[in-house]
């Protein structure tokens, strides 16, 4: 007689049959898959022909309004492009939008429901911000694709100012260090507004190249030589340039630029950004944190020595004591961090005098910023400079911490040219075995970047 199909009768045979798979891998591993291994393959699998059949209806999609012969929608194609989508096959279609100059504005528009869109209209209902060609330079800016790197330099040369800020941004998102021949005819433009994006975005490609490849100085190099450009505004925005960057290479240079009172404005910058990177060498140390710290901590012992009286007496309480409490502690923890931070800088100041090298390196090691010309113990290494540096740093820059290594070689490239000459040749003779060969490796390694 048969069993009944129950669901306990079914999960008992599939047991028994996960049980006799299971012994037949133990006993031929060899080719053998489970059910569950399988099944989430198959699953993946699904997944990705599910995901790859969306992209594509998207990508066609896409590329249809971009080939619209109605302008609004090819706007809005371009304007609507995710960020986390790179569509190589819509660069034809928006580079063909580079050549549509009409001017448009935003326009808020109130929909049912409450709900409220932005739209393109012409410019004749008001002051003209965007553009087909400015929409398209966006999205074209995060395709990142290099066949898109001519038109936009056509548009940066002949555009108006919101579509040359919307070139030089996608052509530094593009093209990286080697964007940086556009950026600095960007820094001589007659628009503030340009001179501004293509400074901010010199400063975005040299922190991203420094982050990702710090033995490649080009950027940096290219920057410094800005500092005897004949025009004035270049100069000063390079300054400017290298002052927010805390680029230890650039103080003697800056010293000298600082000097120079015709034109007023170039030494004004070279001011500023010299005493934007003393000051982020040596911080203010936080005496309000300090001095709140304190007294919290003097009222924190009063309150407590009188809940501990009023204990002993058995007195009540009433619940404005609980407050008062719970504010006392809030202005403690803040009173707590000031002290650390205190601490820390004082621990830095006290390390840098006495040119401590190995208490520099650890906190420089210890600090979380993605780009090391933030780091403060990182500069005063620079500013140290010396063959132990070098040698207390070399394995880390040459081991497997992605974080110590870029902190690393980060410095030590900045100290190999810091030392050019007869210092440099001095540390590559070095009578230290090991200081001659991080020495060495540097020099290759850096000259390797340089012709990349």
């Amino acid at each position: 007689m048969s069993e009944p199909l129950t669901g306990g009768w079914l999960s008992g045979k599939v047991m028994a049959m996960r049980a006799k798979l299971a012994m037949s891998t133990t006993r031929t591993p060899v080719g053998r898959i489970s059910v569950s291994t399988l099944a989430a393959i198959l699953a993946m699998c699904l997944a990705c022909a599910l995901a790859h059949g969306v992209c594509a209806e998207f990508e066609e999609e896409l590329i249809q309004k971009l080939n619209s012969p109605h302008q609004k929608v090819r706007v809005e194609a371009a304007s609507s492009l995710p960020t986390n989508l790179a569509v190589r096959a819509a660069v034809p279609g928006l580079v063909k939008m580079l050549d549509d100059r009409t001017p448009l504005v935003w326009v808020s528009e109130t929909r049912p429901h409450g709900k409220n869109a932005e739209e393109f209209e012409s410019a004749s209902s008001g002051e003209p911000s965007t553009s087909p060609a400015t929409e398209a330079a966006v999205a074209l800016g995060r395709i990142r694709d290099h066949r898109a790197t001519k038109p936009l330099m056509k548009l940066f040369r002949t555009g108006v100012s919101y579509e040359r800020i919307a070139a030089v941004r996608a052509i530094a998102r593009i093209e990286g260090d080697n964007c940086l021949n556009v950026l600095t005819v960007g820094l001589q433009d007659s628009s503030t507004d340009v001179v501004s994006e293509a400074r901010s975005s010199m400063h975005d490609v040299i922190v991203a190249g420094s982050a990702e490849h710090p033995l490649n100085l080009t950027a940096t190099r290219r920057v410094l030589s800005l500092l005897e450009n004949r025009q004035a505004a270049v100069r000063a925005s390079a300054a400017e340039i290298l002052g927010n960057l805390h680029e230890p290479l650039a103080v003697p240079p800056l010293i000298k630029l600082a000097h120079q009172r015709d034109p007023a404005v170039v030494g004004a910058a070279a001011f500023i950004a010299l005493t934007r990177i003393q000051e982020f060498r040596a911080p203010p140390l936080p005496w309000l944190s300090v001095i709140l710290g304190a007294a919290a901590l003097l009222v924190a012992l009063f309150f407590i020595g009188a809940v501990i009286y009023g204990l002993v007496r058995r007195e009540k309480f009433d619940r404005d004591a609980f407050w008062i409490l719970v504010v006392i502690t809030v202005i403690g923890f803040f009173g707590y961090a000031g002290i650390r931070s205190f601490n820390d800088c004082r621990s830095l100041e006290v390390a840098s005098s006495r040119h401590d090298v190995v208490a520099l390196v650890k906190n420089a090691y210890s600090c979380n910023e993605s780009y090391p010309g933030d780091n403060r113990a990182a500069f005063i290494l620079v500013e140290i400079g010396n063959e132990k540096v070098i040698k207390v740093m070399g394995n880390d820059a040459r081991g497997t911490d992605r974080h110590k290594r870029t902190v690393a070689q980060w410095v030590l490239a900045r100290v190999i040219a810091k030392n050019e000459g007869s210092k440099l040749e001095h540390m590559a003779n070095s009578r230290d075995p090991e200081v001659k060969k991080t020495v060495a490796w540097l020099l290759k390694k850096m000259d390797d970047s340089r012709r990349k």
